[in-house]
């Protein structure tokens, strides 16, 4: 109770100093108390935030596993349809190759019957022709010989 001072110790005295030992000692026992369980509690937040930050590294790395699968899902696709395409184009440029070929095969037959008609006209033309200078001749002939007499050997001649 007075620090520095002779005092006489009582039973209520002594209760006294017993209660302010026993105070300060539950103090000091609750302060020890509260810093080990602020520790623990500390220690428990840390071991939890470490577990969250490892839970989330995993799920992070199972997230970009998969997103790499995909990628490689992703790509795979591009390449089937760039083969796809490339097969389709060189599928269309062969039916347009043949089509082509057809359709020379089809100008050269029809370049020869046009060529064999043009063949027979231009022999009727000639036909047509001679016949014609030859009647002309002949309508000539006949004409000249019309208008004029020809003396052969002393013989009178149309």
């Amino acid at each position: 109770p007075n620090c520095g001072e002779v005092f006489a110790v009582d039973e209520s005295g002594y209760a006294q100093i017993v209660q302010q030992v026993r105070d300060k000692e539950f103090e000091k026992a609750l302060k020890h108390r509260e810093k080990d369980l602020a520790e623990k509690k500390e220690s428990e937040l840390k071991l939890a935030g470490m577990r969250q930050r490892e839970e989330y590294e995993k799920a992070l790395s199972a997230k970009e596993a998969e997103l790499s699968r995909k990628e490689m899902d992703i790509e795979q696709l591009k390449a089937r349809i760039s083969g796809s395409e490339t097969e389709k184009k060189l599928a269309i440029s062969e039916a347009v190759n043949e089509k082509e070929k057809e359709r020379e095969k089809v100008l050269e037959k029809k370049n020869g019957e046009l060529a064999e008609k043009i063949r027979v006209i231009e022999e009727f033309f000639c036909e047509v022709v001679q016949q014609f200078v030859c009647s002309k001749i002949y309508g000539y002939i006949v004409h000249f010989l019309l208008t004029r007499t020809i003396y052969y050997k002393d013989t009178f001649c149309l």
